[in-house]
């Protein structure tokens, strides 16, 4: 079973394909982008994300939504998604939302299931289309129930540049297809988290 991520309106974009093809229909993750904007031009889309300490290399696709209006996700969960019409990590400003299944019938546990062991103060690392790496630390960790879940704030695309990193958690509700929380890893650039900047 897998987790994904919602769209309450799609950007004017090409429309992607849907990231749950020939799997079972899955609650979604409610992760609501008010109005997504053209995507940024200024930072090369990121290609893979490490958390050392959680055990996670994974790469990272570009993503946009599906024909429901759902953030598109690839179906591995082993491979990240980036959500391409929000803010990009290193970009001058905004949270960049990385998301990934927890799960899947077809594929088995992925590496985002390791991301609620995430403690503030870990490393994040995000390599980019190019080789330019951005390195990041922890500053939250939060398992929370889906509902509860601030979406504004998740995809906020204001603030300094910053990192959130999102998969399901919790139980599965075998009979609502889906699991009962999100978790929620937030980082800052590593400058940002020594007080540098």
């Amino acid at each position: 079973t897998g987790t994904r991520t919602a769209a309450a309106t799609p950007p004017a974009a090409p429309t992607p394909g849907s990231a749950s093809r020939g799997e079972p229909r899955q609650a979604p993750v409610p992760l609501v982008v008010a109005t997504p904007p053209a995507p940024h031009r200024a930072a090369p889309a990121p290609v893979a994300l490490s958390l050392p300490a959680a055990g996670i290399d994974a790469a990272v696709d570009a993503v946009g939504v599906d024909a429901d209006g759902l953030m598109a996700l690839p179906p591995d969960p082993d491979r990240g998604g980036w959500y391409r019409f929000g803010a990009r990590p290193g970009g001058p400003r905004g949270q960049a939302v990385l998301a990934a299944h927890v799960d899947s019938l077809r594929y088995g546990v992925g590496q985002f299931a390791r991301l609620a062991s995430s403690e503030v103060g870990d490393p994040v690392v995000v390599r980019l289309a190019g080789g330019r790496t951005l390195r990041y630390r922890v500053s939250a960790v939060d398992k929370a129930p889906k509902q509860t879940v601030r979406l504004d704030a998740l995809f906020d695309l204001g603030g300094p540049s910053r990192l959130a990193l999102v998969t399901c958690g919790g139980t599965f509700d075998r009979d609502g297809g889906g699991y009962s929380d999100n978790v929620v890893v937030l980082a800052v650039p590593e400058t940002a988290s020594r007080g540098s900047r």
